[in-house]
C-alpha cells in the first residue's frame, strides 16, 4: 500500500476564496488504502485559497463496496457526474469558505455547505473526482448545484461544474445578501 497525496481543485470564479475547509463526518475507503487512519470522522483538510484545493493522504484501489457506500448516501442526481460502480475512496462531510468580492463586495462573508460528498476513482492511468450531496442537484451537464447557508441564516448556491479528472470550476449561482440591522435606539 502506497499513500499518495489527492487533490481536487475547486477555484471559485468571480468572487474570492478567503479561507476554506472540509470536514469529514463519514467516509468509505477500499480495505487496506489506509493502514495508518490518515482519513478519519473530524478529519479537516484545509482549502489553498488560491487554487481552491483540498488534499487527501490515502492509497488508491477502486473497489465496489466504495461505491455501495456512495449508493447510500446519495443518488447520480445529486452528483454532478453520474455515480459508477468503483471507486478508490469517497467522504461526505460539511465545507465552509469565507468568501469575498464579487456580490459579497468587500465583505468577507462565511458559508457553510452541509453533506458534501467527494469521491474519486480511476480510469486508464487517470484519477477522476465527483462532487455533490446529499442536498444538491445536478444540472446534467457535469455540473451540480448545491444550497448552502450564510451568515444570518441567509441562503446561497454554487454551481461546481466537473472540467476534468481532478479540476472543478465554482460559481456563486444565487445569494441573497445579508444587510446587518442595527436596532434604533431606545434613549
Amino acid at each position: 500500500m502506497i499513500y499518495h497525496d489527492n487533490y481536487v481543485d475547486i477555484p471559485l470564479s468571480g468572487s474570492k476564496i478567503v479561507s476554506g475547509t472540509y470536514t469529514v463526518s463519514d467516509f468509505a475507503i477500499s480495505s487496506g488504502q489506509d493502514t495508518h487512519n490518515h482519513i478519519y470522522v473530524g478529519f479537516c483538510s484545509v482549502v489553498d485559497p488560491s487554487k481552491g484545493a483540498l488534499g487527501f493522504s490515502v492509497g488508491r484501489h477502486k473497489t465496489s463496496q466504495v461505491a455501495t457506500w456512495v449508493k447510500k448516501q446519495v443518488s447520480s442526481g445529486q452528483m454532478a457526474r453520474p455515480i459508477v460502480g468503483s471507486y478508490n475512496f469517497a467522504f461526505i462531510g460539511q465545507l465552509k469558505y469565507i468568501f469575498t468580492d464579487g456580490p459579497f463586495e468587500d465583505r468577507q462573508i462565511p458559508c457553510v455547505f452541509d453533506d458534501v460528498v467527494l469521491t474519486q476513482t480511476s480510469q486508464s492511468t487517470s484519477n477522476i473526482w465527483n462532487f455533490g450531496g446529499k442536498h444538491c442537484t445536478s444540472t446534467g451537464g457535469n455540473g451540480v448545484i448545491c444550497p448552502g447557508v450564510v451568515e444570518y441564516g441567509f441562503r446561497i448556491e454554487m454551481l461546481v461544474k466537473w472540467i476534468r479528472t481532478y479540476y472543478f470550476s465554482m460559481a456563486i449561482n444565487n445569494f441573497e445578501v445579508p444587510i446587518k440591522i442595527t436596532p434604533p435606539s431606545l434613549s
